[in-house]
């Protein structure tokens, strides 16, 4: 069913986007087929849809067993990581404080790679998006358009596994170029393995919970701003740290 027929949402929320998806079938090939333009797929992204309809898992694809591949579950991502970074923290062979020293760097290195992905890749909708280009929507879509459309989707919050070893890969290239001596580059890789998990079940923490007080519930209502008041402002996830030195802090 077209959500354009759907009820008021939330505070009388309405839905504007003419993107006629069947939610019942996979979104990829409609997205391939349907005619839109750019500036219609930036208005379905950035709309929220379950502030219309009940949450519900979507679905990406037709075919069963790639379907099952492309949902990722948070508990995964620990599970696959942590022993990267304990296999880092053995091969720094220096003392404890060298050691957390450089973790604390690669940490920082994160959070700011962080912010730059977020504000400049998954947010390159004026930077990167072609006018006209399905494939390229796609790829967006899926890369962090799908998140923003259907932000409470439960197993398509956090990033797959292979993107991810896409990504750490591409974060520890510099680290190799840039820091020397060597006996330093493990303890950073280990501070951004570990500060990319974080940020993920950070991420998947703010959207699945109501934390009551302190950082969590701060940080979660900066990051719900940034999906339902202004996605132009408010990159960080884990911290704000990096919005405040670049000016794209979220003010509420």
């Amino acid at each position: 069913m077209n959500e354009n027929l759907q009820p008021d949402g939330l505070d009388g929320f309405k839905l504007s986007s003419k993107l006629n998806i069947d939610y019942s079938r996979g979104m990829l090939n409609q997205l391939l087929s349907l005619n839109y333009t750019k500036d219609e797929y930036v208005l379905f992204i950035n709309e929220p849809k379950h502030m219309i309809n009940p949450v519900r898992d979507i679905i990406l694809f037709d075919t069963p067993f790639l379907e099952f591949f492309s949902k990722t579950q948070w508990y995964t991502i620990p599970i696959v990581w942590m022993p990267i970074v304990f296999y880092h923290l053995v091969q720094t062979e220096v003392g404890i404080l060298a050691t957390l020293g450089c973790v604390i760097m690669g940490l920082l290195f994160w959070t700011l790679s962080e912010y730059l992905l977020h504000r400049f890749f998954f947010h390159g909708e004026e930077i990167w998006l072609p006018a006209d280009n399905k494939i390229v929507f796609v790829f967006h879509f899926l890369v962090h358009g799908i998140h923003h459309a259907f932000p409470q989707d439960r197993y398509r919050l956090v990033f797959p596994i292979l993107p991810g070893i896409l990504l750490l890969t591409g974060l520890y290239l510099p680290i190799l170029n840039i820091i020397t001596p060597l006996w330093m580059c493990a303890g950073v890789k280990a501070g951004v393995a570990l500060g990319y998990i974080l940020y993920d079940m950070i991420h998947y923490f703010i959207h699945h919970s109501s934390p009551k007080r302190g950082y969590f519930k701060f940080i979660k209502m900066y990051h719900m701003q940034h999906h339902y008041k202004n996605g132009e402002l408010g990159y960080g996830v884990s911290s704000k740290f990096w919005d405040i030195i670049f000016r794209t802090e979220l003010k509420f």
